[in-house]
């Protein structure tokens, strides 16, 4: 961008003195007699010559964009799960997202502010990072535009993108490709921290969630991702209710019955395609959440009667 910039200021400012040049020497007060000129075979090969070498030189600077590809040795891994209409991300290390409050996430219609909890992304300052990307459902596009990188975010496959943040601070993160109704909506968060602090936080013990806390959380959760398609009584939506559900037997379009247990609500939430309620469609798509969620979110199930 610099070579091209620089180069082109040049060759203006060239051209500009040499118009100008040329406007003064062969002026009608100069030369009240037209002179006819044939041509210049110099002047030609000169104005071919030196255009030619400019582009060849933009070309070999430009062959640096192909090195952009190469991911650093020391990168920091982590996966990028995108899906209608959140975030979720897994470190190499097992450790997952937190979440952080959003302020400034509109509700409604009415463009009335409120608070938000949404996935924040942590990352250390000065390190490589790459971002293995995939989707569990329509394609998205993974964009921090204060850091000045996008990609799309594709389902059934897995795309890379790779970055060093060179500033501390904490920047937005939005889905760039239109995905469905709440696309707008598809915010998270992304903090650039000290090396020294990311490290503190990256190799922290779990936290052990009080049950009660635990129950808040997957309350939470459900009703982010899971009430649009469940009630919270026997009522039936797209999916079935869940009022009283757990500890009860259901009956599978396989014609199994099997019981309504932490496994097989974490399977479901996991691989939702593997055992269908028998009178409903096969229509949810994976959703990636932490165990953490999962587990309050069986929690809250639990507590529904």
């Amino acid at each position: 961008m610099v070579f091209i910039l620089g180069t082109g200021a040049l060759v203006l400012v060239a051209n500009t003195l040499f118009m100008i040049y040329c406007c003064i020497r062969y002026s009608r007060k100069r030369n009240p007699v037209p002179t006819n000129i044939e041509g210049s075979v110099v002047l030609e090969t000169t104005w071919t010559v030196i255009p030619t070498i400019i582009f060849l030189l933009m070309f070999w600077v430009g062959l640096g964009f192909n090195r952009m590809a190469d991911v650093p040795d020391n990168a920091l891994k982590i996966e990028v799960t995108g899906w209608q209409w959140t975030w979720a991300f897994k470190y190499d290390n097992g450790k997952e997202n937190d979440t952080m409050v959003m302020s400034n996430y509109i509700a409604n219609k009415s463009e009335e502010l409120v608070e938000k909890e949404v996935p924040l992304l942590r990352i250390p300052l000065g390190r490589p990072v790459i971002l293995d990307m995939t989707s569990t459902d329509v394609l998205h596009a993974f964009y921090i535009p204060a850091l000045r990188v996008k990609y799309d975010v594709v389902p059934g496959t897995r795309t890379q993108l790779w970055f060093t943040a060179n500033k501390v601070g904490t920047y937005q993160a939005y889905c760039a490709e239109y995905c469905g109704l709440d696309h707008s909506k598809m915010y998270a968060m992304v903090e650039v921290m000290t090396p020294e602090a990311f490290n503190a936080w990256y190799g922290e013990a779990p936290k052990v969630i009080p049950p009660e806390e635990m129950i808040a959380t997957g309350k939470k959760v459900f009703e982010t991702n899971c009430a649009v398609c469940h009630n919270t009584d026997t009522s039936r939506k797209v999916g079935p209710g869940l009022g009283a559900k757990f500890g009860s037997t259901t009956r599978l379009t396989s014609g199994k019955k099997v019981k309504v247990d932490e496994e097989y609500i974490r399977k479901s939430i996991k691989d939702p395609m593997a055992d269908i309620v028998d009178g409903f469609p096969p229509g949810m798509a994976p959703i990636p959440l932490s165990d953490t969620k999962i587990d309050g979110v069986i929690a809250y199930i639990k507590t529904l009667k």
